[in-house]
């Protein structure tokens, strides 16, 4: 009698085999999807933490390469310090005498410390980099520095005025002159 069943047993035990085997296989690709799922969000958040977190001091550092202008530090003088509780009237009164959109007291700031051509012959430029927003790359060859500026920022005391192709032009307190490749 078992014998009568053996070839029906077996080919029941053949065809749950091709059922599950693909069940399995759709498993095993839906496991898998979801392993690469998480790879590729663990991944994701890492390459945000990295840029967030070594961007900061690279943008620090080019500001504080543009700003190498001659901005002296702000002073707050004692009489104007956060603790000072004042009416209006008694800023107005230390404001009034003073021309606030006019060059300051110190006129000897304004003196260039060094002449043009001496600035400008340390300065070679390296390249321009065109675009909407074009840059010109700038290598300071005393101090073994590069910089990209765009028209309008300062290398010291020195203003990147125009970005032309092939040369930029540079000025210093009204003189002009071209930096070419």
């Amino acid at each position: 009698m078992i014998d009568k069943f053996k070839p029906r047993l077996k080919t029941i035990w053949i065809d749950l085999r091709k059922r599950t085997s693909g069940i399995f296989q759709q498993l095993a690709f839906n496991s898998l999807n979801r392993a690469l799922l998480v790879i590729m969000l663990l991944l994701v958040c890492y390459l945000i933490f990295d840029f967030l977190l070594n961007s900061a001091p690279r943008i620090e550092e080019r500001v504080l390469t543009l700003n190498q202008g001659n901005v002296p530090p702000l002073e707050i003088p004692e009489q104007l310090s956060p603790e000072t509780n004042r009416p209006l009237s008694g800023f107005t009164e230390i404001l009034e005498g003073r021309d606030i959109f006019g060059a300051s007291g110190d006129t000897a700031a304004l003196v260039p410390s060094q002449t043009f051509m001496e600035m400008v012959a340390n300065l070679r430029l390296q390249g321009i980099i065109s675009g909407a927003s074009p840059q010109a790359i700038i290598e300071d060859t005393k101090n073994n520095q590069v910089f990209f500026l765009y028209p309008g920022e300062h290398i010291g005391e020195i203003e990147l005025k125009q970005i032309l192709p092939g040369k930029i032009i540079l000025n210093y307190y009204g003189q002009e002159t071209e930096l070419a490749m």
